[in-house]
C-alpha cells in the first residue's frame, strides 16, 4: 500500500489527536513531532519534525515548534536539546533538508550526511550544504 503523498484535510496522526480536535477546545495547538532522538553518551535530544519533499508545514505548527525551542533552549543538568524539520522523501536518495527551528536556517544534507546528523556524528552548523 503506498501512502498519500498529501495528506487528507482531517488526517490526525494519532487517535488522540482526533480525540482531541474533535471534543477539546480550538484554543490551543495539538501536534505530532514525528522524532524524539535521545542520545544518553553526549546527553543530547533532538525533536524532529519530517515534511515530505511538498508537504506543507502550517503556521500553527510552526509557532508550536518554536515554543517547544523556547523551552528547551537552556541546557539542563547538562542535556541539551534542540528541534529541526526535516525535508526530503524517503529513502533520501537526494538529501534532505534540515531546518533548524532556533534560527531557521535551512542546510542541504546528502543521503549520508543526513544518516550521520541523525546518528549524531555531526552538528548542523558543521554539515552545511554538503550536498
Amino acid at each position: 500500500m503506498r501512502w498519500p503523498e498529501v495528506k487528507p484535510e482531517h488526517y490526525y496522526g494519532s487517535e488522540l489527536n482526533r480525540f482531541i480536535a474533535e471534543y477539546c477546545t480550538r484554543r490551543m495547538t495539538c501536534i505530532n513531532v514525528d522524532c524524539l532522538l535521545v542520545k544518553n553518551d553526549q546527553k543530547k535530544i533532538r525533536f524532529i519534525e519530517y515534511k515530505h519533499q511538498n508537504e506543507f508545514l502550517p503556521a500553527s505548527q510552526l509557532r508550536a515548534l518554536k515554543v517547544v525551542q523556547l523551552i528547551t533552549s537552556q541546557p539542563l543538568n547538562g542535556w541539551s536539546s534542540r528541534v529541526f524539520v526535516v525535508r526530503g522523501d524517503y529513502p533520501f536518495a537526494e538529501g534532505a533538508e534540515i531546518c533548524s527551528i532556533n534560527d531557521l536556517k535551512i542546510v542541504k544534507v546528502n543521503r549520508e550526511n543526513l544518516i550521520r546528523w541523525l546518528n549524531f556524528e555531526e552538528e548542523l552548523n558543521l554539515l552545511v550544504n554538503m550536498v
